[in-house]
């Protein structure tokens, strides 16, 4: 694996990400990476895949989730993208050596989220400065869950009790508005979805988030979908252990956008 650097920066809102930096000549692009919750943020074996094939990757935590600022779910997670995409504006400083490290403008932007950051990565589709995006095992319908192995309440249980500390989660306006799918919602907000710069990848025994309500989504917003048949709940950590991913999505941000 080619030789990388690992760079851990933080924006002026408080937010922590952790930056893979290429040594490649030829790079391709920046890749943010919007995660699953609850996930513990060990991104360093993903962040190097993406170095070796040219990519610059972003993982960042979410606001108020573990070493970044706020209140979890304070703020939609889409601003939380949008806050790291304005700070690869700049020269960015990596907080343990101090070292300051300027993204190439030139590179196209794109956001990859899963599960949870999946609308994020969805709804991202919608800045300018991003290309495109692509969510892996995306939460559409959050009512959607509970026919699922992991309902809302039981999601709410692990944040509280599995994960107290990690991510600080208020007895807030918007987590009410998520249970009723009324905020940070793709199936109550598709308007805010580009779609020709959007690609799903979903698979069949998803038990998590089940098939049926991505599938009948993308289908009727004209969002690329690639369906496979097995897979299980796709997370950001298959992109470097299932090359079949990878190669789809890298296909997929390569090529010439759709009219």
């Amino acid at each position: 694996m080619a030789r990388w650097q690992l760079a851990r920066i933080c924006t002026r809102a408080g937010i922590v990400a952790e930056v893979g930096i290429p040594a490649l000549r030829r790079v391709r692009g920046v890749l943010l990476l919007a995660s699953g919750c609850p996930s513990v943020p060990c991104a360093k074996e993903l962040l190097a895949f993406l170095a070796s094939e040219g990519w610059w990757g972003v993982h960042l935590r979410y606001r108020g989730s573990w070493e970044s600022k706020g209140a979890f779910l304070s703020c939609e997670p889409t601003d939380d993208v949008r806050e790291v995409l304005e700070a690869l504006k700049q020269r960015i400083v990596d907080i343990w050596s101090g070292a300051e490290v300027a993204v190439p403008p030139h590179l196209p932007r794109f956001v990859v989220g899963a599960s949870f950051g999946g609308p994020a990565a969805l709804f991202a589709s919608a800045f300018p400065a991003v290309e495109k995006v692509v969510a892996l095992s995306p939460v559409v319908d959050w009512k959607a869950l509970n026919r699922g192995e992991e309902s809302m309440a039981e999601w709410q249980r692990r944040l509280r009790e599995g994960f107290a500390g990690a991510y600080r989660v208020p007895h807030s306006r918007h987590l009410r508005a998520l249970c009723g799918n009324r905020w940070y919602t793709p199936v109550a907000q598709p308007h805010r979805i580009v779609a020709s710069k959007a690609l799903i990848l979903h698979a069949r025994d998803d038990t998590v988030v089940p098939p049926e309500e991505v599938v009948q989504f993308a289908q009727a917003h004209g969002i690329s979908l690639a369906l496979y048949r097995r897979g299980g709940h796709l997370g950001l950590s298959d992109l470097a252990r299932r090359r079949i991913l990878w190669r789809r999505v890298v296909r997929f941000l390569t090529e010439k956008k759709r009219p």
